[in-house]
């Protein structure tokens, strides 16, 4: 089944103690639990967790989900942290950044339209501003659903396997995300260096698919200490990524999407 359950924990589902989490009712479905429990499912619109917070759940992958998604992927972190001597995560992911604005107006706003969750806790910490919320129906649905992966992920990080099952316009809102957090700037036309390779290589097979030609010129050592790969879209590509954009779903960090209007030559 791919997802451990005590009998303890069914005991109390049956019982009515707990309510059964999302992710177990999708791992039934995708078993064949029948078209009683995938109608059942479309049912759902709200969880709610231990300390009683309601939760909404999407019932579609929409493109705000995406971009959200791409945003995390990109600079935000989903930890594996315990609490009361390791029994318990604490089921807090943060987003970070440089820019308290953009969080305050864009990512925190899109969270709570999203997920209809509460406002989370802003703080400046290592000269960066952290937008922390514990929610863990919220947590379980960006890892175990959408496939973000947990703990350190620049290593394994690549294109969620739910986000390439989507047709590859569909998609175009999570590769905003990923703009707005690691694709900058990049010699002459836009992109960055990253720790997995899988994901340069879901990269340029992702923008091969909707005709735009990305490369890497290979490994890099960053600051001399660990290696990383070159991922970029040469300027000559820019217009085709501003259409492709602009036809979907534009980046909404103002200096990263004033980037690439300038290198499209279309300011």
């Amino acid at each position: 089944m791919g997802y451990s359950v005590k009998e303890e924990t069914v005991k109390d589902w049956v019982r009515g103690r707990v309510s059964i989490p999302l992710v177990a009712i999708e791992h039934m479905v995708n078993m064949n639990g029948g078209k009683h429990l995938r109608e059942y499912k479309k049912t759902i619109k709200y969880v709610c967790s231990s300390t009683q917070e309601t939760t909404r759940i999407p019932q579609r992958i929409s493109d705000d989900l995406l971009y959200l998604c791409g945003l995390i992927a990109g600079d935000g972190c989903i930890p594996y942290t315990f609490k009361e001597k390791g029994k318990h995560l604490d089921y807090s992911f943060d987003m970070i950044s440089g820019d308290r604005e953009f969080l305050d107006n864009v990512y925190d706003p899109l969270l709570k339209k999203v997920f209809e969750i509460n406002t989370q806790k802003t703080f400046f910490h290592n000269r960066a501003w952290i937008s922390s919320k514990s929610s863990k129906p919220t947590y379980r649905f960006l890892t175990r659903i959408m496939g973000i992966p947990r703990g350190k992920k620049s290593k394994k990080l690549r294109i969620p396997k739910k986000i390439k099952a989507l047709k590859s316009m569909e998609a175009i809102p999570f590769i905003a995300g990923l703009i707005d957090t690691d694709i900058g700037k990049h010699s002459k036309g836009m992109g960055g260096t990253f720790r997995s390779g899988k994901l340069v290589d879901d990269l340029i097979a992702y923008f091969k698919s909707v005709g735009i030609t990305a490369k890497s010129s290979g490994l890099h050592y960053k600051d001399n200490i660990y290696l990383q790969y070159d991922f970029r879209i040469p300027k000559g590509e820019i217009r085709k990524l501003y259409k492709l954009l602009a036809s979907k779903y534009v980046p909404r960090r103002r200096n990263r999407l004033e980037t690439i209007i300038k290198l499209a030559g279309v300011a």
